[in-house]
């Protein structure tokens, strides 16, 4: 005779002993995930017409026992060794928790697993897989398209409003105090200005140079805000004669 499972746990329902922290990523527990247990589950039971006798193993230690073996090629007795030692095996084969005490079957069971689990049912079982990975894949489609839908429309889902975006670290194309190009520049500029509108705290002086290229020094003191001097010294040469 067959009795039903409890169905499908999470990993979180999941018991382990303390330390033991299994992960989503694992490969066994995705596999778990997208299987549809409960409804091969129906399949499976439907082979037991007898409703006397012992009880069967379920069919999620059944099917994942038989899963696990054709994955690594395990013998027999390898597979129940392998089941009991390994905690993601035993979430895959639907234990309630991890359980290391003793097998989670003989292994002479796994001739019946085989026997019953013939290719003509494991046909049905890999279309009953195929089936609701589409279902669950147009679902998530389906619910991909309305989340577009609600951001093209923001008023549509009641999310509006005005989102206040944080800028402190946008990018800014600008130069620093100690950018010598900013002293070239201020340079230029000094060239273009006539002499009577020099600021009073800039002096030219005169060398001993011929008229047509006379050689300038030009001492520019800035005072900034926290009081301290920064002069800039720069030789200027130049085709017009400027006038002391």
């Amino acid at each position: 005779m067959y009795r039903y499972s409890n169905g499908q746990i999470s990993l979180a329902d999941f018991k382990q002993p303390v330390g033991m922290n299994l992960k989503e990523s694992n490969r066994w527990v995705k596999k778990a995930q997208t299987i549809p247990w409960l409804e091969i589950e129906k399949r499976y039971a439907a082979l037991f017409t007898n409703r006397k006798g012992n009880v069967a193993k379920p069919l999620r230690l059944a099917l994942g026992a038989c899963i696990i073996q054709a994955e690594y090629g395990f013998s027999d007795e390898e597979t129940a060794l392998q089941i009991q030692e390994n905690p993601y095996l035993q979430y895959f084969c639907g234990y309630p928790g991890y359980d290391d005490e003793k097998l989670p079957f003989d292994p002479s069971l796994m001739v019946y697993f085989r026997k019953r689990l013939t290719p003509e049912v494991l046909g049905e079982i890999n279309e009953m897989i195929v089936r609701d990975a589409k279902e669950r894949q147009a679902k998530e489609t389906e619910s991909k398209d309305d989340s577009d839908d609600s951001d093209d429309h923001p008023g549509a889902s009641g999310n509006s409003g005005t989102m206040i975006v944080d800028a402190t670290c946008a990018p800014s194309n600008i130069r620093y105090p100690q950018d010598v190009s900013l002293l070239n520049e201020a340079r230029e500029n000094a060239l273009t200005l006539p002499e009577n509108e020099f600021p009073a705290w800039v002096k030219v002086g005169a060398m001993s140079t011929p008229p047509s290229f006379s050689t300038r020094l030009i001492s520019c003191r800035a005072f900034s805000g926290c009081g301290t001097i920064c002069s800039a010294f720069d030789t200027i040469t130049t085709s017009k004669d400027l006038s002391a």
